[in-house]
């Protein structure tokens, strides 16, 4: 009887332990999957949180490109570094549009007079200081692209013109002098007002009333 047995023992462990390791391995697999699965969906959602806020804190950047905007803005400026930012400027609403170049041309000449850091153009042709670190030695602001300095630099106007009625080239000298003009010369001034409105007019002539 002991004989007869023995072997039935041995194969009967045998089968125990095979399944028990695949149920192992198989068990692993559902977990690792499930990790998997999670790790998905919580990227996803900061992704989504990402967009959301980016929206909220720039809400004009969600406008489509004005075609008829960018060609008038490209032939404008054709030959100047400023050009490159055509797609981006045409999605700004009109009148910060022009004034984007009216601004740009009298404070860098359409990026031929930049501030540089480290040899590299910051593409900051409007004189442009804000906060952050990413800043010359005097104080002006780097953008990391050309679109991150539309963006910022539109925004910026954006609230000018909305929130403080800025809305001509006179009241928008405000971007040369700060909120008082007494420490410039007058004829600087009014120079300023000049060139800015007259680029100013020609982003805006056609189409406008």
């Amino acid at each position: 009887m002991k004989t007869s047995r023995h072997p039935v023992k041995k194969t009967e462990r045998f089968f125990l332990s095979e399944h028990t390791l695949v149920s192992t391995d198989f068990f692993f697999a559902i977990v690792v999957s499930l990790g998997l699965g999670i790790a998905w969906l919580l990227i996803a959602d900061t992704q989504s949180i990402a967009r959301e806020y980016d929206a909220l804190n720039h809400p004009y950047t969600m406008r489509a490109g004005d075609a008829a905007l960018e060609k008038r803005v490209q032939r404008l400026t054709k030959g100047f570094p400023l050009e490159r930012m055509a797609p981006y400027i045409s999605e700004q609403n009109e009148d910060t549009a022009a004034f984007i170049v009216g601004i740009a041309k009298k404070e860098s000449n359409w990026g031929k007079r930049v501030p540089k850091k480290a040899g590299k153009d910051c593409y900051n042709y409007w004189g442009y200081r804000g906060k952050g670190e990413n800043v010359t030695w005097d104080g002006y602001t780097c953008f990391e692209t050309p679109r991150e300095a539309i963006r910022t630099v539109g925004k910026r106007i954006d609230t000018l013109v909305s929130e403080h009625d800025l809305d001509t080239p006179r009241e928008m000298v405000v971007w040369k002098c700060g909120w008082n003009c007494d420490g410039h010369g007058s004829a600087s001034v009014e120079k300023w007002i000049r060139d800015v409105e007259y680029y100013y007019r020609k982003v805006k002539k056609e189409g406008s009333s």
